[in-house]
């Protein structure tokens, strides 16, 4: 094909994904992406760069067809609600079920690494996580006493070359404690392959599918929601990842560790971060006001005070004191050059900002 035969190609996959099958511009965008990861990955190059109108006609299309309006994230108030409605001392399911719940918010996953998104409820065990990527501590040593770790540790994207990337949650004494909710299912699978995914339901279960479920999970969302006079519609699997991410960010999580815990590649995890109105609030008041953070402004002039506040043997104790409170739902002022030493600061220097 010649080069112009080729975008007029371009330009008919295109026309045909959003005339015939209704398809958004991010959709329409995915697929042209699609077909250049496979030119690029056959040595054929990028077909679709350097195609002037093609560009243009998906700049229309995004007018046309913006974006869907993105889900919200889920809050405490939401997953206490949900929390309620279970039986996870006593039914196996529900344990299984509650504990998916815990690790989708604290450990920001993806939907198709815990729920069976395949056909007739089966999971996408290339994607899943399995019972042998669950590992559970006690004062930083292994162990095999689920009921008294006090640290979870889980394998994504095991596949990936490497052998996957390894994030950890600590124990929290309360009802969204993950490594309380993950042990329970531990427990319930011991003795069983370990290379079956973690959210399988137990043993004589009667409930569909091979273990939790995507649609039960959306399910059980819209219900808090409605139950919380808030839209259904505006809830989804991902609000958990969304609603995890801005939690962590509410209590004072620097925004690095949030990136890191939810294995963004970028800076798009700021996409994720919703500001409630409560939390807002007191900030319109202080700017109308004037009001100024005198404090901050001379530690920024000053290195002597930054250094002050500055302790290095304290970030460990900072950063769980920092998953507490997002279990808590409590919210702190997080100075940016204050965060750690060496460290650069995630809104620039001398920002200061509540979340």
């Amino acid at each position: 094909f010649t080069p112009l035969e080729r975008e007029q190609l371009l330009m008919d996959f295109a026309d045909f994904l959003a005339a015939c099958r209704g398809n958004a511009w991010s959709t329409v965008r995915g697929k042209l992406s699609a077909i250049r990861h496979f030119h690029v990955k056959e040595g054929l190059g990028d077909i679709t760069k350097g195609n002037p109108r093609l560009e243009q006609k998906l700049k229309g299309l995004k007018k046309m067809r913006p974006p869907k309006h993105k889900k919200r994230g889920v809050t405490r108030a939401m997953l206490l609600h949900l929390y309620a409605t279970l039986d996870v001392e006593h039914d196996q399911d529900d344990a299984v079920f509650w504990a998916g719940i815990t690790l989708a918010f604290h450990f920001m996953a993806r939907s198709a690494e815990w729920t069976a998104k395949g056909a007739n409820g089966s999971f996408l065990l290339d994607k899943v996580v399995l019972i042998r990527n669950v590992t559970f501590f006690k004062d930083g040593h292994p162990t095999l006493d689920f009921a008294n770790a006090d640290e979870v540790r889980v394998v994504f994207g095991k596949t990936k070359q490497g052998g996957g990337e390894l994030r950890c949650t600590y124990a929290a004494g309360n009802e969204l404690c993950a490594v309380k909710a993950l042990a329970r299912v531990a427990v319930i699978h011991a003795g069983r392959d370990d290379r079956l995914p973690f959210f399988t339901w137990p043993l004589g279960s009667s409930r569909a599918g091979d273990g939790v479920r995507y649609h039960d999970v959306l399910k059980a969302l819209k219900a808090s929601a409605e139950a919380l006079n808030e839209s259904p519609q505006d809830y989804g699997t991902h609000s958990l990842r969304r609603g995890g991410a801005t939690q962590y960010l509410a209590c004072g999580t620097p925004l690095e560790f949030v990136r890191m815990q939810g294995r963004w590649k970028s800076d798009c995890v700021r996409k994720y971060i919703e500001l409630v109105d409560t939390e807002l609030r007191p900030f319109v008041k202080r700017a109308a006001t004037g009001f100024r953070l005198s404090h901050v402004i001379e530690a920024i002039d000053n290195p002597q005070l930054l250094r002050a506040g500055l302790a290095a043997d304290t970030w460990t104790t900072t950063a769980q004191a920092l998953r507490r409170n997002a279990l808590h739902g409590q919210t702190v002022a997080v100075t940016a050059p204050l965060l750690h030493r060496g460290a650069s600061a995630p809104f620039g220097a001398g920002a200061t900002r509540r979340f």
